[in-house]
């Protein structure tokens, strides 16, 4: 095998430094670490400045200290192998942000907290249809298309403390409505049943058309006060 450039040193100084007039640009100190604009290289590849990088595959663990800048449309891809696309790519279009999980799996963030900052809202759906937000003075959920459905077999309206029940609903059980964590109304498979007083306000005219207790099923029993 020929050797183009050979160089051997057996003391501990640099093995090589190039200049450019009175700038070292280049140097490759005693361990074999390469600097290019770093006279004193601290790893195997020591660059100060910006790089342009195509198609480079890294194992291990790699610190960036400054900014890594990718121009809009290339994207950061994390997972799966070389050449394909099926793990996790974050990147920008132009107008917006994407993190997109392109394999078979989900996308999972596990973290403490997630915190969006006030105003800042989760979007869901192709036509931003639910929005979740806080304005710095409530917090909102809003769905503007279809029903906003919750489902649940066992749903629960507490207090912000869960110390006081506002509603209880079982499935195939009893729905419960509570009043300072007073339980006023219940159903059950025979109908309804009220604890404490219950009333109908003065009905509006002397037939009693509205605002009245009725029994039967032709509302035959007719129970109302008219002021």
């Amino acid at each position: 095998t020929i050797v183009g450039v050979a160089i051997t040193q057996s003391g501990t100084a640099d093995i090589l430094r190039l200049y450019d007039g009175a700038s070292q640009v280049v140097t490759v100190d005693d361990q074999g670490n390469v600097g290019i604009n770093s006279t004193i290289p601290t790893a195997k590849l020591d660059v100060d400045g910006h790089t342009n990088l195509d198609n480079v595959s890294i194992a291990g663990v790699s610190t960036f200290a400054s900014n890594v800048h990718l121009l809009d449309n290339d994207k950061l891809q994390i997972g799966g192998s070389v050449g394909t696309v099926d793990g996790l790519e974050l990147y920008h279009d132009g107008s917006n942000s994407y993190i997109s999980e392109t394999g078979t799996g989900g996308l999972i963030i596990d973290a403490p907290n997630t915190i969006f900052q006030d105003g800042k809202k989760v979007v869901l759906g192709t036509d931003s249809d639910v929005q979740l937000y806080h304005d710095n003075s409530h917090g909102y959920i809003s769905n503007s298309t279809g029903n906003l459905r919750i489902q649940s077999d066992a749903l629960r309206l507490r207090s912000l403390t869960g110390g006081e029940n506002y509603l209880k609903a079982d499935v195939n059980g009893t729905v419960q409505l509570y009043y300072d964590n007073s339980l006023k109304l219940s159903t059950a498979g025979w109908g309804v049943q009220v604890t404490g007083i219950s009333k109908v306000i003065d009905a509006t005219d002397a037939s009693g058309a509205t605002n009245n207790f009725t029994a039967g099923t032709d509302s035959d029993l007719k129970i109302y006060h008219n002021n």
